[in-house]
């Protein structure tokens, strides 16, 4: 902590060079970080996908907040988020995926979409008053202490708003010294994803809001933990043979919709099956009935059609598969 603090004050005092060391202070967290993910996922066993590994999502596909609540600690629902102590791709059980506000209540959201859409001033939002109560009852928010190192957190929200409309939002490895001058996002966004699957708003929600009201089409996100059961899905899925494209002894013939299933092998991806069905329906709506639809991938694609879809799986695995991602889609 006593580095950090020095670091800051040399952004202070020495743009340039307080950069560069904010920098190698970053680098050598993260490495660190790493060593402790790769033993603590070694010691629990199961197979995840690398602790980088950037999913690219609509942001509209977050639409909850996290709901993690400390034993014995009344966590307001903005804040109900796991602590710096948890390590990416952790694997937790609880009830932290039920409950949760949508990001849409947040008063950040409110706050940056009328930035956006009317000029609204900073303080005169209730995002701000938010903030200065968390300051004035002594909590440090990003750094800042008083309401002037506020304004300046906010002037850098601007500019981070003009950033994302430019260029969109670039995954934290591609920033570089041209487009995060401050290095104030050393990380990416970061979901968590719960026991049916669904994707939970856990940190950057400057840049999620952004980004949903610019209504960009992707962003980047990294995910920090994952429900337990839907890593057990995850086992079940990837309970497969030599060849990588069956759970159990039934061959799962197409991959899911799901960003976190991408690494599950199978036979075929299926997208141009889907264009070929498109070309040859004769409705625009109406009943679509899907004979063995394995992890449902046409009828979620032909549900975004407009049409209402059914799936018929005979094996049960897959069948309780198809129903976990229903319930998280």
């Amino acid at each position: 902590m006593v580095l950090k603090a020095m670091i800051k004050s040399l952004v202070r005092l020495l743009p340039r060079e307080g950069l560069a060391l904010r920098r190698h202070y970053w680098q050598g967290v993260r490495a660190k970080r790493l060593r402790a993910i790769a033993a603590n996922q070694k010691a629990c066993g199961w197979h995840l996908p690398d602790s980088e590994t950037v999913f690219w999502i609509s942001p509209e596909r977050i639409r909850n907040h996290t709901n993690f609540r400390a034993d014995g600690l009344d966590t307001e629902p903005r804040n109900a988020i796991f602590g710096g102590g948890v390590l990416p791709n952790s694997v937790i059980g609880g009830d932290w995926d039920v409950g949760g506000i949508e990001f849409s209540e947040l008063a950040a959201f409110k706050a940056i979409a009328g930035r956006i859409e009317s000029r609204i001033p900073w303080r005169e939002t209730e995002y701000y008053r938010e903030s200065m109560r968390d300051i004035n009852g002594g909590r440090v928010l990003w750094g800042c202490r008083t309401a002037e190192e506020l304004d300046i957190r906010f002037s850098y929200v601007d500019g981070l708003i003009d950033s994302v409309r430019r260029r969109g939002i670039l995954p934290y490895n591609q920033l570089g010294d041209a487009n995060d001058l401050s290095n104030l996002y050393p990380e990416n966004i970061e979901i968590n994803i719960g026991r049916h699957g669904q994707l939970l708003f856990q940190n950057g929600r400057h840049r999620l809001a952004i980004a949903k009201v610019l209504k960009l089409p992707l962003i980047p996100v990294s995910v920090l933990v994952r429900h337990l059961e839907w890593q057990q899905l995850r086992e079940l899925l990837l309970l497969s043979s030599p060849d990588g494209a069956t759970i159990g002894h039934v061959r799962r013939h197409h991959g899911p919709l799901h960003p976190d299933l991408a690494d599950i092998p199978a036979d075929t991806l299926c997208e141009d099956f889907l264009e070929a069905i498109r070309r040859r329906l004769l409705i625009q709506k109406g009943r679509f009935l899907d004979l063995r639809c394995d992890l449902g991938f046409y009828c979620h694609a032909l549900e975004q059609d407009g049409f209402d879809c059914v799936g018929v799986e005979a094996s049960p695995d897959i069948a309780h598969a198809a129903n976990q991602l229903r319930l998280g889609e």
